[in-house]
């Protein structure tokens, strides 16, 4: 109702306390009057959202699984609704360390959208994105595949200068560069980086874009002064960046910088 109107005002002006009653209030309103409304699925999900911000991830999945078997109520597992949720549930069982449990609803996600809502979506990309992130490190060809089927999807979907489809175009490219695919990783990083450039992006954000482009760059003959430059505006948007990691990756931009030798400067 009202109350859970006023609370995704709230926060979408990022005021979690203020969002956090409202959505309270809201519930309660239900519980008492209409415990079975379709509605209440909103309050749930308003709940549960700021639940996960404050990374209370058991209690944000025990309130995304209410609100998913209100949409079971009322629409049944294979639709939209619930679509958005489960994928929401494998995101909180990834925080929470159960990874297979994660897999599962993120892929599922991604199964309703593509042969069940007969649409391409913004969650699939996301759920998409997210099971590129957890296998980048233990299993990167099985990344690769999920990455490129999110850049593939994105294209049907988002404008060019889309941050999300920069950021998946980003993440292709460095899993390419990862297992040796050099031109590949190239092509996909130009394209990752003007787009990022395109968008409004944290400083944080562009110079990772800058940083996975001259990695790419740095072992590629006649392209090390290319790599340079990037690398020292990478370099600058980490120190000008705002998030607290900005410091982290610079300074592992100086490791890795002094531990990779380059390419020669002309070809």
């Amino acid at each position: 109702g009202a109350f859970a109107s006023i609370g995704s005002s709230w926060l979408e002006q990022g005021k979690l306390a203020e969002g956090l009653a409202a959505f309270e209030k809201s519930d309660a309103l239900y519980a008492k009057h209409h415990p079975e409304a379709y509605g209440r699925l909103f309050t749930k999900l308003g709940l549960g959202n700021i639940a996960f911000q404050r990374a209370h991830y058991a209690d944000a999945l025990s309130l995304y699984e209410e609100a998913l078997q209100i949409v079971l109520r009322a629409r049944g597992r294979r639709s939209k609704a619930a679509m958005g949720i489960i994928y929401s549930i494998g995101i909180a069982k990834s925080a929470l360390g159960d990874v297979d449990g994660g897999r599962a609803a993120l892929l599922e996600a991604v199964e309703i959208s593509e042969n069940v809502a007969g649409e391409y979506s913004a969650t699939a990309v996301s759920a998409l994105d997210a099971l590129a992130n957890d296998y980048v490190v233990s299993e990167p060809a099985k990344a690769l595949v999920y990455a490129s089927k999110s850049v593939a999807m994105g294209r049907r979907i988002f404008e060019p200068s889309n941050a999300a489809f920069a950021a998946s175009l980003v993440r292709q490219g460095n899993l390419l560069r990862v297992l040796g695919r050099i031109p590949e990783a190239i092509e996909a990083l130009e394209e990752g980086v003007a787009a990022t450039e395109a968008t409004e992006v944290s400083s944080y954000v562009l110079g990772a874009a800058h940083f996975r482009l001259a990695q790419v760059l740095w072992s590629v003959d006649g392209e090390v002064e290319r790599a340079e430059v990037l690398m020292q505006q990478a370099r600058e948007e980490f120190g000008a960046a705002e998030e607290a990691q900005g410091q982290v990756k610079a300074e592992y931009l100086d490791r890795w910088v002094a531990a990779v030798p380059k390419a020669a400067r002309s070809k």
